[in-house]
């Protein structure tokens, strides 16, 4: 189990640094629009499982690649206004086409969560790689990411003993999202002592923890959507791993801050 988690990360590691530095943007941005359809597929299967309710994953892949095919011009307008108008699809949508109206609000919510989640936080990746150095950007955000998850993941089995969150992730625990935060940290000081050597010391190490416990609290945000619906991985895709959403909960949700960090707060240097 563990020699198959290490070598699918491997793997995939080393496709993504390859894509990511040796091809044009829109190859990388098209790799996101994939991994990212995979995820919203694997997270429409959660929310609507049933056979009855297949006209809701087919008309949330359509919104999905909407979103998803307009974030590659990237243009941060258009690509909210695209988020706008798919919300505003999936009301008119479940307005029309609900099947029993006592559960029609339900159904409605879960369209909009799964529109509001993979395809939204996924398209705003494609706008952070078309960032000036957004490569580089890319790689720090999801090394800061990927460290804390596996950092979490051994600290936790090693030293873990108070339960972090049994209701949602009854394996996770508070030493495990320590020793995760201290690694997602370290591994970005690393990044930063070789690559941003002149980034202020303070505002890096800032920048770290804060994309390190939202990668936790994305993980453990998948967590509560596949316990309510009753499964223990989005998918099988990936060996050792499970599905895609289980691999990209975590830098999904650390998409946001670094791209508010770009484009509002940064300060130079990095």
């Amino acid at each position: 189990m563990w020699w198959a988690r290490w070598i699918t990360g491997l793997t995939l590691a080393a496709l993504v640094l390859m894509i990511n530095f040796l091809l044009p943007a829109f190859y990388f941005c098209l790799l996101i629009f994939i991994v990212a359809s995979i995820a919203e597929f694997e997270l429409l299967g959660i929310l609507f499982p049933s056979r009855p309710e297949r006209r809701y994953v087919l008309m949330g892949m359509a919104l999905s690649c909407f979103v998803l095919i307009v974030s590659l011009t990237g243009s941060s307008e258009w690509f909210f206004r695209s988020v706008a108008v798919g919300l505003m699809g999936c009301m008119l949508f479940h307005l029309f086409a609900f099947q029993r109206i006592e559960s029609a609000h339900v159904q409605a919510g879960k369209q909009v969560l799964a529109l509001s989640y993979v395809p939204l936080l996924g398209g705003v990746f494609v706008l952070i790689r078309l960032f000036p150095q957004g490569e580089w950007w890319l790689t720090l955000g999801m090394l800061v990411v990927f460290a804390g998850d596996t950092g979490a993941l051994y600290t936790g089995k090693t030293f873990g003993k108070h339960r972090l969150y049994p209701s949602v992730s009854p394996k996770k625990t508070v030493e495990g999202g320590l020793g995760g935060l201290l690694f997602s940290v370290g591994f970005g000081l690393l990044f930063r002592t070789l690559f941003f050597p002149n980034a202020p010391l303070a505002e890096s190490i800032g920048l770290f923890a804060v994309l390190a416990v939202f990668g936790q609290v994305g993980d453990l945000f998948e967590s509560l959507i596949k316990r309510a619906g009753g499964v223990k991985d989005s998918g099988r895709i990936l060996p050792g791993h499970g599905g895609m959403l289980d691999r990209i909960d975590g830098a999904l949700f650390a998409a946001i801050p670094l791209y508010l960090y770009l484009t509002c707060f940064r300060s130079g240097g990095l």
